[in-house]
């Protein structure tokens, strides 16, 4: 008394065809609209900020501090610290800190100050080179002076 074997298989097939248009839906690639891979790439910055990056290694190596693969900041064998102040996108900003000697473990620090307050720092380490990335948080509220 179960009923047709064809109308259950029939229920089941309608069954799994629900489940999958939603499936389906979620699986599938959107395609990216143009502003946004425009933004992505090129990433103008609407408002900017001033900040003092401080960078240093030990032992002393070559280093250099990029944003969205342009190099900001760049120095060779230092043995101190290399301080500059370099102007940033108000909204998060991704700096990559590539360093390298010619063998040996290193430790390499990235500071990043805004009006005297540490924003962002790190400390690295690598066997005779590194990269890392320092997430600098974005301005609160970039309208107010």
């Amino acid at each position: 008394m179960k009923g047709s074997p064809l109308l259950q298989s029939a229920l089941v097939a309608l069954g799994f065809l629900a489940l999958g248009i939603p499936v389906a839906r979620l699986t599938t690639p959107k395609p990216v609209p143009s502003s946004a891979s425009r933004s992505a790439v090129a990433r103008p910055a609407a408002s900017t900020r001033h900040v003092e990056v401080t960078m240093e290694s030990l032992p002393p190596a070559r280093m250099t501090v990029a944003l969205f693969g342009k190099i900001l900041l760049e120095s060779s064998d230092s043995s101190h610290p290399v301080r500059q102040i370099l102007l940033l996108p108000s909204e998060d900003a991704p700096l990559v800190l590539t360093v390298t000697i010619p063998e040996g473990r290193l430790a390499a620090r990235l500071e990043v100050r805004a009006d005297g307050e540490i924003l962002a720092a790190q400390t690295f380490w690598g066997d005779g080179s590194l990269r890392g990335v320092l997430e600098v948080p974005g301005e609160r509220n970039p309208t107010t002076p």
